[in-house]
């Protein structure tokens, strides 16, 4: 692949900063690109590039990098658009979202992606989003826009019915996917798991050890998996080297096993 220009916007946060950065830097088709970062938290930004930066020098990455906190000035020239953002307070909306649909009795998969919550945090999402988008129309009107803000896919509709600007809507959703297999099998995969991955719930004291799980994981199986954001079924479970299902095996095990590591699924 040739070198390219990519902008992350959003690129303070540090869930989506820290893994969209990590994820660039890392393959080796990318290496000598540019990537800027553009962030309206000015604070956040600058350790966000600091950090950038020791990361391409130690590991040899060969970009160029930059920051703004002005996404006028990051787009011109852009061939990748990477997009994650969120009014605030996040947490307390997530909340708001399914808590006040909960008090009709309405019950939500994920309020983000779905039913009444989905909706509210569509038209709070989606009126910054198609503001950066129009944005892109006239400053890299060829560039695709890859797309993590949610509700996933009613911004991805969006984008595409009301723009011209190309867009993919992509979730690691499956990472987690790669997390309960690994955890599940771990014996006959030989996965290590730390002790502090006792289920799937969200939470910084999960996120580490789960994504150690899910990393060794996708070194020993391949998932096949179809659905919406956060609301996917896997279609298929098989050895990475031998093209064996394990599918059977897994299920046996899940259904054995304790109903408190995942009981949304029970």
């Amino acid at each position: 692949m040739s070198k390219v220009n990519i902008v992350a916007i959003g690129a303070g946060s540090d869930v989506f900063g820290l893994n969209t950065i990590a994820t660039l830097l890392h393959s080796k088709k990318l290496q000598g690109s540019q990537l800027t970062l553009v962030d309206i938290n000015a604070e956040t930004l600058a350790a966000m590039t600091r950090l950038a930066e020791r990361a391409n020098r130690d590991w040899k990455s060969g970009f160029r990098i930059k920051s703004t906190t002005r996404v006028d000035e990051a787009l011109p020239g852009a061939d990748y658009v990477i997009l994650s953002i969120a009014p605030s307070p996040r947490e307390g909306l997530w909340k708001s979202d399914w808590e006040i649909p909960l008090r009709f009795g309405v019950r939500q998969p994920y309020a983000e992606n779905s039913g009444p919550g989905g909706l509210a945090q569509t038209m709070r999402n989606l009126p910054p989003v198609m503001e950066i988008v129009r944005k892109m129309e006239k400053l890299c009107p060829q560039a695709w826009l890859v797309n993590f803000t949610n509700p996933m896919q009613r911004i991805c509709d969006a984008v595409h019915r009301y723009s011209t600007i190309k867009v993919a809507g992509l979730c690691h959703q499956i990472g987690a996917a790669y997390a309960m297999v690994g955890k599940v099998l771990s014996n006959e995969l030989g996965i290590d798991v730390p002790a502090a991955f006792t289920s799937t719930h969200s939470t910084p004291s999960q996120n580490a050890a789960r994504a150690s799980v899910s990393h060794q994981a996708m070194q020993k199986i391949d998932i096949q998996a179809a659905g919406v954001n956060h609301f996917t079924w896997m279609l298929g479970v098989y050895d990475h080297h031998t093209g064996e299902d394990l599918y059977p095996l897994f299920r046996k095990r899940w259904d054995a096993y304790d109903p408190a590591f995942e009981p949304l699924t029970r």
